[in-house]
């Protein structure tokens, strides 16, 4: 199976009466823009994160095929992309959280 480019999760938190539930929300595709490239924008998609997801060989495969493709970042207050490097492990979308006791 080849590695994927996904947007990151947008997880959001939901409080009903004295519960707590975190949805995780779900990784999304990211599809490329015109001109080969992904964008980085204040939009409500193109503020998340870019995620390539893959053993290390189709990470690897993946790059080697898409050394055209460019990452455009349209947000003026962040000037610099960061990237980091590390395993993915797929966790529970839901997570229920008792509430804190003062």
């Amino acid at each position: 199976m080849p590695a994927h480019m996904y947007r990151e999760n947008a997880g959001r938190v939901h409080a009903r009466g004295a519960s707590v539930i975190e949805d995780r929300g779900h990784l999304s595709g990211a599809p490329k823009a015109s001109g080969n490239r992904y964008i980085f924008s204040d939009t409500i998609g193109g503020a998340r994160g870019l995620v390539l997801i893959g053993t290390k060989e189709e990470v690897l495969a993946y790059l080697v095929h898409n050394t055209g493709t460019q990452i455009d970042n349209q947000i003026a207050d962040l000037p610099h992309i960061y990237m980091t490097v590390q395993p993915y492990t797929p966790g529970a979308r839901f997570n229920r959280r008792a509430p804190r006791s003062t």
